[in-house]
């Protein structure tokens, strides 16, 4: 019978180039943290002193950085390089379109108004800006979909090979392994939100099963699955 594994975490996945500061957490915020921390510690206890008792491996905790996960799918390199060669069509006729738009503003400038000429350039002037706008809503539109809906089929896979990997070494608890804290990249007003965030604080290599996690995934990818 399939292991049940309880995820603990967030995937924090971002394709956009903008970062948000992490805001320095009040003090009833310090005492949730704390909470959950002896909930977290009295949990492990207790499946410690279980699987012990049972003659089994005494930690039933396992940890995984998804973000070195995520970085280091063969799958992910192959769709960001799809991905971007569609943005680079997309950014290719969006110029060309633009171009087309802004030759017809200098004609329209060159012209007499209310000749049959004026009328004419105006009406196709006007007509192309709408469908300009109407093509990058389609457009960008799909692009940000598809972008959407492949990150949700990774996060669904990692989700499933963490599965399988825990239940395989025999792990009932896995949880979120943030990256060490790169204090050089962090300004003093972040550094107290930055450190009640990490919900994992030190784990032994052992319990560590992204690098298998990672395996599991690629080699899944290069035989098709």
């Amino acid at each position: 019978m399939k292991r049940n594994v309880w995820i603990v975490g967030l995937l924090a996945i971002v394709f956009a180039s903008q970062a948000f500061a992490q805001p320095a957490p009040t003090a009833a915020e310090y005492k949730r943290l704390l909470e959950e921390n002896r909930k977290l510690q009295e949990e492990n206890k207790r499946l410690r002193e279980a699987l012990k008792a049972g003659g089994q491996n005494s930690s039933a905790t396992a940890v995984v950085d998804l973000k070195r996960v995520y970085d280091s799918l063969r799958e992910k390199v192959s769709i960001e390089a799809e991905l971007k060669t569609r943005e680079q069509v997309f950014e290719a006729e969006r110029e060309k379109r633009e171009t087309k738009v802004k030759d017809l503003q200098e004609t329209l400038k060159g012209l007499t108004s209310g000749t049959p000429q004026y009328v004419q350039t105006q009406e196709d002037l006007e007509k192309a800006l709408g469908e300009h706008r109407v093509w990058i809503t389609i457009e960008a539109g799909k692009i940000n979909r598809d972008r959407a809906n492949w990150i949700k089929k990774i996060y669904n896979k990692m989700m499933d090979a963490i599965d399988q990997e825990a239940s395989v070494k025999g792990y009932d608890l896995v949880l979120f392994k943030i990256p060490p804290i790169d204090f050089a990249e962090v300004s003093s007003n972040e550094v107290a939100g930055k450190i009640a965030t990490r919900k994992v604080l030190w784990s032994v290599d052992e319990l560590d099963l992204t690098d298998a996690v990672i395996q599991r995934m690629n080699t899944a990818y290069l035989r098709g699955n």
